[in-house]
């Protein structure tokens, strides 16, 4: 019984620094979003965006990587390293992907289905890169459901976030709400 409780803390401990370690990169991505968004879609801009968009996902992959590494028994200078390239990748895939965006808003359905895919896709890459400084053979399945799971729950979220100037202080303020209370 003793060994079960003290597995269940150390997960518990461990779903609380990503859910820190999410909050704070989204609370960055959110605020640069902002910024970014003044930046014009032409000329420079259509260079600068793509490649700004890569450095947010090196800084939310290394806030992530930084907090999961603090309860983690793995190198932490290689954990960051890692979680923060491989979210350098999900992110540059993001940006070529956001590239074949559809002019008119899609469905629901098909938000939370591409979401999902978006979301397996980030978890599978973060835990392939992960994968020999983490002893458990289900890291990368378990990182691909969580993070698809993850990225749904944010495209539902994201519906009730207010459109407009406060649009990303909201989004952060809501992220940091729901982690927080995910943590618990």
């Amino acid at each position: 019984a003793l060994a079960k409780t003290q597995r269940f803390t150390g997960r518990s401990y461990g779903v609380l620094a990503n859910a820190i370690g999410e909050a704070g990169a989204m609370l960055l991505s959110a605020l640069f979003g902002a910024l970014f968004s003044m930046v014009p879609a032409e000329g420079f801009g259509l260079v600068l965006l793509p490649a700004l968009m890569v450095l947010m996902g090196i800084l939310e992959g290394a806030l992530i990587g930084a907090a999961q590494a603090s309860v983690l028994n793995v190198p932490r200078g290689r954990w960051v390293l890692l979680t923060a390239g491989a979210f350098g990748l999900a992110w540059a895939l993001g940006a070529v992907a956001s590239i074949f965006e559809p002019s008119s808003a899609p469905s629901m359905g098909t938000v939370l289905l591409f979401a999902g895919c978006a979301g397996a896709i980030l978890g599978a890459l973060v835990g392939l890169a992960q994968r020999r400084l983490v002893k458990d053979p289900s890291h990368v399945g378990r990182m691909a459901v969580g993070w698809g799971c993850n990225m749904i729950l944010m495209a539902i979220a994201a519906d009730f976030v207010p459109h407009g100037p406060l649009e990303a202080p909201a989004l952060a303020i809501n992220c940091l709400l729901y982690t927080s209370d995910a943590a618990d």
